[in-house]
C-alpha cells in the first residue's frame, strides 16, 4: 500500500511494554505527547496496545479459513450483532499476504475508565458513549492507521464506500488502498462470525502450537497472551451446509459455489435467532468460485411491453 508502505505482520508493542504497562504516570505523559504530535490516531494506538498487553488475546487464523472466508458473501450485519470473545483481539493471519490488525470493541468512555486515564488527557466528544470497533494497522516503516467503526459510519466498513473517516494523525490512504483495507476489516468480521459457531469455535493453544515463525510472543514486544486458533474444519462445514451435492445427472455445468454467512434476526427462527449460519464455498473445476453477481429483475407492469 502506498499510504504507509507495506502493512506489517508484527505490530510494535515495545514502547507500550517499556512505559505504558509498568509506569502509569509515564503512560499518561505519552498520551499527552501523542495527542500533540500524532492526534487521535496516535492516542488510540497507545491505548489499544497498553490495554491489549494486560487484557487481550491473539486470534490466529489458519490460511485455509481466511481463504474460504474471502470467497464467502455475508448478509448485511449490524455493528451490535458482531460477536467478540474478548474486548481486545490481535488478528494474526497465517496467510503471509494479510497484515496483522489490532481490534478493540467498546465505548471510548469505558476504554478511558479501564485504563484509568485522567479526564483531562482525552477530550470527550459526542460519541464517547457510542459502541465502536477500533481497528489499528501499521506499516513496516512505523506509521499506522486507526479507524473507529460506529453506527454512524458502519456503511464505510460493510458497504462499498470509496472514502473512509480517517482520524487526525493517521496514514492517508488512496481510494484504492482504502478499498483493500476495507476488505481486510470485512474479513475480520467474517472470522468473528465463523468463530462464534459452536462447531467452528477456536481452540485455545500455547505458543508451541503456533506454526514456526508466526505470531510468536516477544517479537517487537508482542505480549504473551492467550491464543485462540481459528482452525480449518472442512468436514464440519460440509456436514452443516444442508447436504448439498454436486454429483448427479444435472446437465448444467458446475462452476463452483460461493460461501455464505447468514445472521438470523427474525423471532420465527426460534433455534437460530441471534446466531450465524455458515455455508462453505465449493470450488469449481478450475479451482475458483464465481464472482458475486447481482441480477435485477424488472417487474412486469400491466399494459407496458
Amino acid at each position: 500500500m502506498q499510504g504507509g508502505g507495506v502493512l506489517t505482520k508484527n505490530l510494535n508493542y515495545s514502547f507500550a511494554q517499556d512505559y505504558g504497562f509498568r509506569d502509569h504516570d509515564r503512560f499518561t505523559e505519552i498520551l499527552r505527547f501523542a495527542d500533540r504530535v500524532g492526534g487521535m490516531s496516535a492516542v488510540l494506538e497507545c491505548m489499544q496496545k497498553v490495554y491489549h498487553i494486560q487484557h487481550g488475546a491473539q486470534m490466529f487464523v489458519d490460511k485455509e479459513v481466511s481463504r474460504d472466508l474471502a470467497m464467502t458473501d455475508m448478509s448485511h450485519v449490524q455493528l451490535d450483532e458482531i460477536p467478540f470473545p474478548q474486548e481486545s483481539l490481535e488478528f494474526y493471519f497465517e496467510d503471509p499476504e494479510l497484515p496483522t490488525v489490532l481490534v478493540y470493541r467498546g465505548t471510548m468512555r469505558e476504554f478511558v475508565e479501564k485504563l484509568k486515564i485522567p479526564a483531562t488527557v482525552i477530550k470527550e466528544d459526542s460519541e464517547d458513549d457510542a459502541d465502536s470497533i477500533n481497528f489499528w494497522v501499521e506499516s513496516s516503516s512505523g506509521p499506522g492507521m486507526a479507524f473507529r467503526a460506529r453506527v454512524s459510519n458502519w456503511h464505510e466498513v460493510v458497504g462499498d464506500s470509496k472514502r473512509c473517516e480517517t482520524l487526525k494523525g493517521s496514514i492517508s490512504f488512496s481510494d484504492e488502498e482504502w478499498a483493500q483495507l476495507r476488505v481486510i476489516y470485512q474479513l475480520i468480521i467474517k472470522v468473528l462470525a465463523y468463530a462464534s459457531i459452536p462447531y467452528l469455535a477456536p481452540r485455545e493453544i500455547g505458543k508451541k502450537g503456533l506454526p514456526r515463525g508466526h505470531g510468536k510472543p516477544g517479537v517487537k514486544g508482542r505480549p504473551s497472551r492467550p491464543i485462540l486458533r481459528v482452525v480449518y474444519l472442512p468436514e464440519q462445514s460440509a456436514s452443516h451446509d444442508g447436504g448439498v451435492s454436486h454429483d448427479g445427472d444435472s446437465t448444467k455445468a458446475f462452476y463452483g459455489r460461493r460461501g455464505h454467512m447468514r445472521f438470523y434476526r427474525s423471532p420465527r427462527y426460534k433455534h437460530m435467532k441471534g446466531k450465524f449460519q455458515y455455508i462453505a464455498p465449493v470450488l469449481g473445476p478450475n479451482g475458483e468460485v464465481p464472482r458475486t453477481v447481482y441480477k435485477v429483475r424488472k417487474p412486469k407492469t400491466q399494459g407496458v411491453k
